[in-house]
């Protein structure tokens, strides 16, 4: 029987089905509905990145009502457009481990968007009078488990939260003039609640497109500002402080924000980062956040236009940690010669994809050099044919 598989044994299936497929999700809240065991052990799977598909004003909506009295007194001018869950199941923001920044402030949009309010009143409506059966029936329906189970009708709503989405290219352009403070208040209580909550956020992720936004571009640059400065806020800060994985993409921080920033996230593992738009001082503020981090893996550096030299001149501890370079759209002009990258003795894959402006001159030390580790190195349409070469070379 189901009941009998230990609890371990169906975790590292359900990790195992977790991928980031729609069917794949779709089959594991299926796990989840069959019954109390099964959910219990699901749950904080689905949990543990719930944005990281779309926006999701379901999800918004369960961690609102975590908030304690006195988070929710710092909502109240907007608390009418938050209809709370009352029926908790789980400690659902104890399971998050990946935060996406702008899938959070994107799902805010949408919710308090002019559309998505009007449909909430006219689900409040429906549901005030057919609630109290619908959740009777559900809970006595497929098996006998009290209502305790994700087979029931409460927890298959619970467990919906993160599994229901809004598009937010549907959001109709806003009317409201305090919008943006109004996101901005419930973006703050958000992450000061789940900085309560979460002991280890392993990946988070900046990438403030803000694509949904009706607002012009210079007015993007200054809400993006302020969204930065509100992980410096202490009560905040914590959700970095032990971050493993940073993804930072189309994001442009103002002069001298990552330094602040290394101050407090300097323990990561893996830094993705994209500094397409970056300009000279903000580029030396990226250098100084990446030689912040004492124990880095794994750097990936997208589209980067200039001072990728500065990028990856790595410290003495980073040489002995580094084990995996990803190069991406990088261009390589008035850059020297790459000797920082043969200190590093453990490097286990080195890429350099699309690179522009590389030459035999600059890759030398490399063709030289011993790297007793690495096993994959690529150069697939760079500028440098020997570098090519060498790379199908070294990896046969």
């Amino acid at each position: 029987m189901a009941t009998n598989i230990p609890n371990e044994i169906l975790q590292a299936i359900f990790k195992f089905v977790d991928g980031k497929d729609e069917r794949d999700y779709g089959t594991l809240f299926n796990c989840a509905l069959v019954n109390r065991q099964w959910c219990n052990n699901a749950i904080p799977i689905l949990w543990h990145d719930p944005f990281y598909r779309e926006t999701s004003d379901s999800v918004i909506k369960t961690l609102m009502s975590f908030l304690d009295n006195d988070q929710l007194q710092q909502l109240d001018k907007i608390r009418h457009r938050l209809p709370l869950i009352e029926n908790k199941k789980f400690d659902y923001p104890s399971f998050i481990r990946c935060i996406n920044l702008n899938m959070l402030w994107e799902s805010l949009y949408v919710l308090y968007s002019p559309a998505s309010l009007e449909a909430q009143d006219t689900e409040n409506t429906a549901n005030n009078g057919n609630n109290g059966n619908n959740g009777n029936n559900g809970s006595n329906g497929n098996n006998g488990s009290n209502g305790n189970n994700a087979s029931n009708g409460n927890n298959e709503n619970t467990a919906n939260t993160a599994a229901t989405t809004t598009n937010s290219t549907s959001a109709q352009p806003p009317s409201d003039p305090d919008l943006f403070e109004d996101i901005k208040l419930t973006l703050t209580v958000l992450l000061k609640m789940l900085a309560q909550k979460i002991t280890n956020v392993r990946r988070f992720k900046i990438n403030l497109k803000l694509h949904s936004s009706n607002v012009e571009d210079a007015q993007k640059g200054e809400i993006k500002n302020k969204i930065l400065e509100l992980l410096l806020e202490p009560e905040i800060s914590d959700l970095l402080r032990f971050t493993t994985e940073l993804q930072w993409f189309q994001t442009k921080p103002y002069k001298g924000y990552m330094p602040q920033l290394a101050g407090i996230c300097s323990n990561l593992e893996k830094l993705i980062i994209s500094l397409g738009n970056f300009d000279e001082s903000q580029t030396d503020d990226a250098t100084a956040f990446i030689k912040a981090q004492t124990h880095l893996k794994e750097l990936e550096i997208f589209n980067c236009s200039s001072g990728i030299q500065k990028l990856i001149s790595f410290s003495r501890d980073q040489v002995l940690s580094i084990q995996v370079l990803i190069l991406y759209h990088v261009d390589f002009y008035g850059c020297g010669p790459l000797i920082s990258l043969t200190k590093c003795e453990n490097l286990r894959h080195l890429s350099f994809r699309y690179c522009t402006y590389i030459q035999k001159e600059m890759c030398n030390p490399l063709f030289s050099a011993n790297f007793p580790k690495l096993k994959k190195v690529e150069a697939p349409f760079t500028s440098c044919p020997v570098l090519e070469e060498w790379a199908k070379n070294y990896s046969k």
